[in-house]
């Protein structure tokens, strides 16, 4: 049974039990084992580390010729600090507490004159970090940043410019693909030598900026009519004045795209671009999409001859090319499109003859030839379109 000192022993109140003893100070040494200066009176910071009941400094001697290097770092007087000896021999070797944070060289002429030296190194307390390093290591966290910023800047230069080591792959397959398919006569570059033609323009936006990213093994298909698409668009941007649907381009699916219309399948069958104040000429990969139904380019700015490569447009059943500056002949290609009704060439600037091919679209209604610069005799074979319900050639 515990038979320690009882309440009434003590002189204590009931109350006065629930609070622990406090710790007994730590036993400080005599005065006289503490170095004076020339006034008897202790160094200032000795004082400063008994007035918050923390131990004086054990003073440890040294040699005269003991070699000592200070450590000139300051100490802050508002600080708890206590006092802990270094041997003088290893000035800078390290304190077991990672707190340690100061250290002080006494020249010797402040205590014991000129034969003795003392090193101290005050010990910061807990609850006040120390931030011996914290300058270096803020100057390194900065570096770091500045290395991960350079380096995220570069990776994305080099693969806004298409050159990311994943996107190498995809874009030689996407070339490969498109130089494959292209019904146009130049072998396409990535990147483009020199300035990019609308195909180059067309191939470049599939592979860096196309938000959908079609993988070439399962989307040839998608590509292909995305490609086509494009290299329209990117001809018909020479005018100032061109008003092409806003839509186009945007992250969606192409069959959404403004004055396209596509099929059950999502294949491309109609495009609708009359009145849009468009200049610049048809490409020749429009070919490509010979889903197409119905292609009208009516009333606009357009130039250059009418490409051959949409005698491969075979669905076509209405193709409206009127009121352009479109000049040359008129491709024999076109007496390969067997299921169009309605052809209008009108009001251009063709010249040439009127091909006999044309003899071959049996199912045409509406055929429109007017102020041309046509020449030569009307062909015979025109007397076997028994459908034509309209001729205009004057």
């Amino acid at each position: 049974m515990f038979s320690g000192p009882t309440l009434a022993d003590r002189n204590l109140s009931p109350n006065d039990a629930l609070a622990p003893p406090s710790p007994p100070l730590a036993q400080e040494p005599p005065r006289a084992h503490l170095p004076k200066n020339d006034n008897g009176e202790l160094p200032e910071f000795i004082d400063q580390a008994r007035s918050v009941n923390r131990p004086p400094p054990v003073i440890r001697n040294r040699a005269p010729n003991d070699a000592i290097e200070p450590l000139n770092l300051a100490v802050d007087a508002t600080e708890e600090a206590s006092a802990i000896p270094v041997d003088a021999r290893q000035p800078t070797s390290p304190i077991a507490d990672p707190r340690t944070v100061v250290a002080v060289a006494i020249p010797d002429s402040q205590l014991w004159g000129e034969e003795e030296e003392q090193v101290y190194i005050l010990q910061q307390l807990p609850g006040k970090p120390a931030n011996r390093h914290g300058k270096k290591r803020t100057v390194l966290v900065l570096w770091i940043i500045a290395i991960v910023a350079v380096a995220a800047i570069s990776v994305g230069v080099t693969c806004g410019l298409g050159k990311c080591s994943g996107d190498d792959d995809r874009a030689a397959e996407m070339l490969a693909l498109i130089n494959n398919i292209t019904l146009s006569d130049q072998t396409l570059q990535y990147p483009a030598l020199g300035t990019m033609t609308p195909e180059e323009e067309a191939l470049a936006w599939l592979i860096k900026n196309d938000p959908l990213q079609l993988d070439v093994s399962t989307d040839a298909e998608r590509i292909q009519q995305r490609y086509a698409l494009l290299t329209l668009l990117f001809h018909l941007t020479e005018g100032s004045q061109m008003e092409l649907p806003r839509d186009w381009l945007e992250n969606n699916h192409e069959c959404t795209w403004g004055r396209i219309t596509c099929a059950a399948n999502n294949i491309v069958d109609s495009i609708d671009l009359a009145l849009k104040n468009l200049q610049g000429r048809i490409p020749d990969d429009l070919g490509l999409l010979t889903a197409l139904t119905s292609l009208d380019l009516n009333y606009n700015s357009l130039n250059g001859t009418i490409p051959s490569s949409l005698g491969q447009l075979t669905a076509l059943q209405t193709l409206v090319l009127g009121s352009n500056l479109f000049y040359g002949t008129i491709p024999s290609s076109l007496g390969l499109l067997i299921a169009l009704t309605s052809l209008d060439l009108s009001y251009n600037e063709l010249n040439g003859t009127i091909p006999n091919d044309l003899g071959l679209l049996t199912e045409l209604t509406y055929l429109g030839l007017s102020l041309n610069a046509l020449n030569g005799t009307i062909p015979s074979s025109l007397g076997l379109l028994t459908a034509l319900t309209f001729f205009g050639l004057v």
